[in-house]
């Protein structure tokens, strides 16, 4: 069973892999009430929002109404910086296809899962969010269209470094086909935008194979060297 992170493991796996994190105060005990599952996938989002990266950041952390805080794990900003919103279960994959779950938890995919046939609430599906962890990048809106490649790539490198330590600690092994996109995991969804989750898989697994070194030179500079 893959069990989830504690705050010191989440921590250490940032500290090892030198990703650029901003801890939000009382991350270490932020969720949304819940306990964690059988941690099964990392899920890539974006806010979808025109607002300064704090004040999504402050959403993100408190809520919105209608769904309350938080409503992430992590929110990659468009400086490059990480934001580590909370080490609980977070209010942000709400239902998706259990094909897609078990697809993801074998890894028995090619470059995309089965497209999914949930939509939220809808009877059948499966909660997700006891199960995966949230990345929130904060762009999509009008003006803000894509993602920049510095806020990609602190995304690729907190989610290398985060199934690194999983599979440290649940014995299972974890590569780039544990992250998703919400449009993977819930039909209707059109996050993250611009961006091909195959590609990102691909490089999770680049940052996998080369190690934080590596890693941290490719988020950087933008270039890959061993």
């Amino acid at each position: 069973m893959a069990r989830h992170l504690t705050a010191a493991e989440i921590r250490d796996a940032f500290r090892i892999w030198n990703v650029p994190a901003i801890y939000e105060p009382g991350w270490e005990t932020r969720g949304n009430g819940g306990s964690w599952g059988d941690l099964g996938f990392l899920l890539m989002h974006h806010t979808g929002d025109d607002l300064p990266d704090n004040v999504s950041k402050n959403m993100l952390r408190d809520g919105r109404p209608g769904l309350s805080g938080p409503l992430c794990n992590f929110a990659p900003r468009d400086d490059g910086r990480l934001h580590v919103i909370a080490a609980g279960p977070a209010n942000h994959a709400g239902t998706g296809d259990p094909r897609v779950l078990a697809a993801v938890r074998a890894e028995s995919y090619g470059a995309a899962p089965p497209a999914p046939r949930f939509s939220q609430g809808q009877a059948g599906g499966v909660g997700g969010n006891s199960l995966s962890m949230g990345w929130e990048s904060m762009y999509a809106g009008k003006n803000d269209p894509t993602i920049n490649p510095l806020q990609y790539r602190v995304a690729v490198l907190s989610q290398a470094a985060i199934s690194w330590k999983l599979t440290q600690v649940s014995g299972d092994h974890w590569t780039g086909k544990s992250t998703l996109g919400h449009k993977e995991w819930q039909r209707g969804k059109p996050d993250p935008a611009g961006i091909v989750m195959a590609t990102q898989r691909a490089d999770i697994d680049w940052c996998l194979t080369h190690g934080p070194a590596a890693a941290w030179r490719w988020y950087d500079t933008g270039l890959k060297s061993t």
